[in-house]
Formats: C-alpha cells, sequence, structure tokens
C-alpha cells in the first residue's frame, strides 16, 4: 500500500496537471474567440440584414437546417455579438427604413459539413482522463464548412442603382463534446469510456451547431468588410459613386459634453460635387456643415454635433448631398 507521502505527491501532481490543462483550454478558447473584428469601431451605418433560401439539403448525415427566416435572426445575432456597426436590423424590422445599407446572404446552392480531424489532443485526452467531464467542454473535433460557389452576399442602399456582391468562403469549425452531443445519450455513455474526440456524434445536434457557426464564418466576413474603413470606402466609391470617412470622432466613442467637433471627408466619383453635407443629432433638425476644403475629388466638412446626451446612447444622421443622397450613422456613447 503506498505510503501517505506518495498519495500526498501524487494529489498535489494531479492538482498542477489539472491547472495546467485547464489553463491551456481557457488560453486556447480566449484565443479563438477574441478574433479581433470586435475591438474595432463599429461601422458608422445602420445594417438591415435579409437572408435567402439555401438549396434543398441531404437527407441523412450532417446537413444544414436553417430557414430564411432563422438564417436572418441568427446573422443579425452575430453581427451584433462582432459589434459590426451602428446599428443591426432585420430587414422587416421598421428600423430598416433608415438603413444605410442593406445586405441580403445568398447561400446559393447546398452547404456542405464534414469532420477533417481532431484537434488539442492535450486538452481533451488530458482533462478527460483527469476530470472526464472537463475534456468534455474542450474544441477537440474539427470541421470543414463548404459554401456552394454560388454563395455570396448583396449590399445595396438608396443611392446605388445596382447592389454589389462579394463571395462568402467556407472555414474550419473547432466544436466540443458539448458542441455535438448530448450527455444523457449513447454517445454520453460512449465518453466514460472513451475519449470525447473518438465518441460518435448526433447528427441532429451536431448539424444545427454547425449551421449556427457557418453562419457565424459568413457574419465574420461580412463584419471584417464593414469594420475596416479603407476596404468599405473604396467599395463604396466604386459601387454607390461616393465614399465617405468620418475623420472623428470614430464611431462608438464615448460622449463626455453635449457638443463634440465632426470632421468627414467625402470623395464622389461623379461628375456631381458635394453640395451640402448634414448632420441630424438624436432625430433632431439637420445642420450644415461648413465645406472648408476639397482636394481633388474629396470634399471635407467640419462643424460641431451639438444636443448629445452624456451618458446615454447618441445617434447622428449623417447626410451628404451629390446627385443622389448618401447616408452613414454614428452611434455615440452608450455601451457597446
Amino acid at each position: 500500500m503506498p505510503s501517505p507521502r506518495l498519495v500526498r505527491i501524487a494529489s498535489v501532481r494531479a492538482c498542477r496537471l489539472h491547472t495546467i490543462l485547464l489553463s491551456s483550454l481557457l488560453a486556447a478558447c480566449a484565443t479563438q474567440q477574441n478574433s479581433g473584428l470586435r475591438d474595432l469601431p463599429p461601422a458608422p451605418l445602420v445594417v438591415a440584414v435579409k437572408a435567402e433560401q439555401p438549396a434543398a439539403q441531404r437527407g441523412d448525415g450532417l446537413a444544414f437546417v436553417a430557414t430564411a427566416a432563422e438564417m436572418q435572426q441568427m446573422l443579425v445575432q452575430e453581427l451584433r455579438a462582432l459589434d459590426a456597426s451602428s446599428r443591426v436590423v432585420t430587414a422587416d424590422d421598421p428600423l430598416a427604413a433608415d438603413a444605410d445599407l442593406e445586405v441580403t446572404f445568398v447561400p446559393g446552392g447546398a452547404v456542405t459539413f464534414e469532420h477533417v480531424g481532431t484537434t488539442n489532443f492535450l486538452g481533451a485526452g488530458g482533462l478527460w482522463l483527469v476530470t472526464w467531464l472537463g475534456g468534455l467542454l474542450v474544441q477537440d473535433s474539427t470541421y470543414s464548412v463548404r459554401w456552394d460557389k454560388s454563395a455570396k452576399f448583396r449590399y445595396a442602399c438608396a443611392a446605388a442603382s445596382a447592389p454589389g456582391e462579394r463571395e462568402v468562403g467556407g472555414g474550419d469549425i473547432d466544436l466540443a463534446f458539448f458542441d455535438r452531443n448530448d450527455l444523457v445519450s449513447f454517445q454520453g455513455l460512449q465518453s466514460l469510456i472513451l475519449p470525447p474526440f473518438w465518441t460518435s456524434d448526433q447528427d441532429g445536434k451536431t448539424s444545427a451547431t454547425l449551421t449556427r457557426s457557418s453562419l457565424r464564418v459568413a457574419a465574420e466576413q461580412i463584419t471584417s468588410l464593414l469594420k475596416k474603413e479603407k476596404d468599405f470606402e473604396a467599395l463604396a466609391e466604386g459601387d454607390f459613386k461616393c465614399g465617405i470617412r468620418i475623420d472623428a470622432p470614430a464611431n462608438g466613442s464615448a460622449v463626455d459634453s453635449p457638443s463634440m467637433p465632426i470632421v468627414i471627408t467625402a470623395t464622389p466619383r461623379t461628375r456631381a460635387k458635394v453640395s451640402k453635407v448634414t448632420v441630424a443629432v438624436n432625430g433632431g433638425q439637420p445642420v450644415a456643415l461648413e465645406l472648408t476644403t476639397v482636394v481633388g475629388a474629396a470634399h471635407q466638412a467640419r462643424g460641431t454635433l451639438i444636443g448629445l446626451v452624456p451618458g446615454a446612447e447618441n445617434w447622428v444622421r449623417i447626410e451628404v448631398t451629390t446627385d443622389k443622397i448618401h447616408t452613414r450613422t454614428l452611434r455615440l456613447g452608450g455601451r457597446r
């Protein structure tokens, strides 16, 4: 029989192993969740989201399981979680009437899910040996998501003569045991004797998780375009014939006083120049900014936002008039 000293040493080592494995798990999860997209300032846009139904899916195994309405809701939730823009709403929301941009997700043909490998052997296997339940929380299985080659999202605004399009790419998604299975299930019994990455999957639950995760992949691609101002405003210049850069303030900035300077650079790509730039704070009357400089095709407008409410969420509607009216919306103050 082992001595009490050896038992204590084994216990300490087991605790240290548990701590190391748990720390590795938490670090891996934090790295995956913090893509950096949410930390960028939200795009100065009210975005209305629509979705079209994908083609019929196969009837067995892993399959995409969302309707067009469910896809629309999931995309809105994912875009909000990423703080993609000033406001994200569904296309049937009353607030969509003032949307600066409408994004329609078109999945095209069938969506394909496939298990492609096992990951994080140390985290999943080690924690499973030490705690069992801890191993079931680790993302240990990788699946590929392949959208049909015709999958895309369309974007349009009131000033656009025709919508633009961008392709949607697939990606790899890591899932944990509980993303694929219920605890009270045959797979749950399997996990008592097999590491979680060797158990079978419940097709229904895995399909539902992958469906949501695939829309998260699409939402990240949409967010990347919207938040990277250089990319989006270059797109706006080409497709909407007018790029609008908010030089100050940064969207999402805190509001510490009732007034704040605002600087806007508008670059039209038509023969019509910028004739007017106005801002309206919290639904108030539009106030014209001073057009101060013109450099090439770019026009700069300056002024002061008046009537802001410190500590509250404030909305600033921007209208740039050329031969058409181009809009942006700032969200200042409040919580991110």
